[in-house]
């Protein structure tokens, strides 16, 4: 069974759902193929954009900074529930199109699913800044990857074209949010739905595939 999940590292409920969709998989019983798409919630962000969330809530919602950090806290809360530690007051929003692009390197080395969550956990978890060079290339190191290589795709455009297909196909689908899920081309799940909604789902793609 495949699995392709649209995501952006810039949002919470993208890891949080991840999380909950790991935590089905690891109760199934069969193979789950994932693949990580690419989707930006703001492609429009200039690449060197460094914003506090909490500022940006306030000013997109046009609310206090003491509502915005408890808007903030309330996911942090959430994702708590699924044993992520975020850190409310570190997280930033920026451009992630380079995040995106060393995740499909990754890919090419069967490393995508360890640098997404590197990326994640450098984001929400360490609030590093995952626009900056050097985070993009420790986050891709540490999974495995040679330095070098990873220099020399922030020195290119490599990749962009990719990150604007998989953008464009979400929008083939219909999507308009993230996480998005789809399974074996046949279901869809959006958000970060309960765990059980995915081991549901799960199981009935299998026994479909059964009979």
């Amino acid at each position: 069974m495949k699995v392709e999940i649209w995501s952006d590292i810039n949002c919470p409920f993208c890891y949080i759902g991840k999380r909950k969709f790991e935590n089905a998989v690891k109760e199934f019983d069969g193979e789950v193929e994932v693949e990580f798409k690419s989707f930006q919630l703001d492609p429009t962000l200039p690449k060197d954009t460094v914003e506090k969330t909490v500022d940006v809530l306030a000013k997109k919602y046009n609310m206090t900074i003491d509502r915005a950090r408890e808007m903030n806290q309330q996911v942090a809360d959430t994702a708590a529930e699924v044993g992520l530690a975020f850190n409310a007051e570190k997280v930033y929003t920026l451009n992630t199109l380079d995040a995106h692009r060393v995740t499909h390197l990754a890919k090419e080395h069967g490393k995508m699913q360890e640098v997404v969550e590197n990326m994640f956990e450098s984001h929400f978890v360490k609030g590093e800044l995952v626009n900056d060079r050097e985070i993009l290339v420790k986050n891709a190191v540490d999974a495995g990857i040679e330095q070098a290589e990873v220099e020399a795709l922030l020195d290119s455009d490599k990749y962009e074209d990719i990150v604007v297909a998989n953008q464009e196909e979400a929008g083939q689908l219909g999507v308009q949010g993230v996480p998005f899920f789809i399974f074996d081309r046949k279901y869809a799940v959006s958000g970060a739905q309960p765990t059980e909604v995915f081991a549901d789902v799960l199981k009935k793609v299998k026994e479909e595939a059964n009979n």
